[in-house]
């Protein structure tokens, strides 16, 4: 039994609009290499909604924020916690919003009268699809990348102010020309911030892996040069509780002995890995375990910065795999300076 015309139509339109909704996400987003390593996007409620409280260059509403996070402690359900979230919110939404919103309100006296176009409907149900993916996802790496998806409901949402500014102006008023003209005012500013993250490449919301891997690796540069240079001595240190007899207890009992500290099981201790100790004998795991505030130098102690060097590593690597799975520790290393960074180098 075939289908009515209209049906028909509308059925290729959805069709149509699924298969180049697919070509689109396997064109910019590659997710074949990408699900490799994980989905892309991470279900994460409000994660871009919170910094409109939290953030001081925002408004920031320090009381709600720490009433949230309480909150959250106590009893995830807390009916005080949903008008928090459901506060931030409309924050969220009004100030990136801004005039378009009226717009919306635009649209429900339409819904009243009964007079919404089925376009507009698809158009509000885009904006809201939009949102949603906002509001409720973040992305693998660039974790507020899914900000991206909010543009194209503020570009959308335009329709609906446009045509309020229409039916305004239609009307031949005073009253209605000057409101146009105060609401399209009040619109630019936002508007130009917007362009601002456009108009030049890369965009200040993108930052190619070769940009990233590159600037990791001068980072890695000037660190293994302040490194040998003493500047983060202090910082190469390891805070850690200690409440078991492990390797790192014998580094406290050890320094118990050869530095005359008070060291008890439950402490907690800098762990220094050290090549040499003033000529004194090192604990079995080459740690020296100092107080918080303590310059390893002012007890003679000899920095292992390899070791140091070693953790780093692997971070570095972490990272490295994050932004580009299978990329190896080598390949930020092939133009690093002689010697830097090698297990071998006589230098460490």
């Amino acid at each position: 039994m075939f289908l009515k015309k209209k049906y028909r139509i509308g059925f290729c339109q959805l069709i149509s609009l699924v298969l180049f909704g697919l070509l689109s996400v396997f064109l910019f987003y590659d997710p074949i290499s990408s699900l490799q390593s994980g989905s892309t996007f991470i279900f994460k409620p409000f994660a871009l909604v919170h910094p409109i409280i939290e953030d001081p260059s925002l408004f920031y509403l320090k009381n709600i924020t720490n009433a949230r996070y309480y909150l959250i402690e106590q009893n995830k359900l807390s009916p005080r916690l949903i008008i928090i979230e459901a506060f931030s919110l409309l924050l969220f939404l009004f100030f990136n919003f801004g005039t378009r919103i009226l717009g919306f309100i635009y649209l429900i006296f339409k819904s009243i009268k009964k007079k919404v176009e089925e376009i507009e409907v698809y158009v509000f149900l885009t904006i809201l699809f939009s949102v949603f993916l906002t509001i409720f996802f973040i992305q693998k790496g660039e974790w507020w990348n899914t900000i991206q998806f909010f543009y194209y409901a503020l570009f959308l949402s335009n329709i609906f102010i446009s045509k309020f500014l229409y039916e305004l102006i239609k009307k031949k008023k005073i009253i209605g020309i000057i409101t146009s003209l105060i609401i399209i005012i009040a619109t630019i500013p936002v508007n130009i911030d917007i362009l601002k993250s456009f108009v030049t490449f890369p965009s200040q919301y993108y930052i190619s892996k070769d940009e990233i891997i590159s600037q990791l690796r001068d980072l890695l540069i000037e660190y293994e040069s302040d490194l040998l240079a003493g500047k983060y001595t202090k910082e190469c240190g390891e805070p850690r509780g200690v409440h078991t007899e492990t390797l790192y207890w014998d580094s406290m009992i050890h320094s118990n002995t050869i530095f005359d500290k008070e060291f008890r099981m439950g402490d907690v201790a800098v762990f220094y890995p050290a090549k040499s100790a003033g000529g004194k004998p090192l604990p079995k795991n080459k740690n020296i375990a100092l107080e918080y505030g303590d310059d390893p130098t002012d007890f003679g102690v000899d920095i292992d910065f390899k070791d140091v060097l070693r953790k780093l590593k692997k971070s570095i690597e972490k990272i490295l795999n994050g932004i580009e799975p299978g990329t190896t520790w080598e390949s930020i290393c092939d133009n690093l300076k002689q010697g830097s960074f090698d297990d071998n180098d006589d230098l460490w």
